[in-house]
């Protein structure tokens, strides 16, 4: 009897063409996808490719969850999405002044503490 990919299961038919477009077998896949055997980092690529995202979306990893635990940082964060990039830009430069100054004063303070 001849194998056919079509009259097979739709998880199967799904392994075996993610396995095509990633240059694999689909075994490999329900390998990789049971946990059975560990991915190089090629590979990994070439699925992320295949399935047409990038390699983070295979992983429980959400990046502003860090950020969302810093209220501030948070709070600062979706104050300036709701603004225009050059008002973006300007609160930047702002920021980048006031913190900059901030660490000069603080060294020349740090400085003079230490002459006494």
């Amino acid at each position: 009897m001849e194998f056919n990919v079509y009259n097979n299961p739709p998880i199967l038919k799904n392994h075996v063409l993610l396995a095509e477009a990633s240059d694999s077998t689909g075994s490999y896949i329900g390998k990789l996808e049971r946990g059975e055997i560990n991915v190089q980092i090629k590979t990994l690529e070439k699925i992320a490719e295949a399935l047409n995202t990038n390699v983070f979306a295979f992983f429980d990893f959400n990046p502003y969850e860090e950020l969302k635990s810093q209220p501030w940082i948070w709070e600062c964060i979706h104050i300036l999405s709701q603004q225009s990039e050059t008002e973006q830009n300007k609160a930047y430069r702002i920021l980048k002044e006031l913190f900059t100054e901030s660490e000069l004063l603080k060294d020349n303070s740090d400085d003079s503490k230490g002459k006494r």
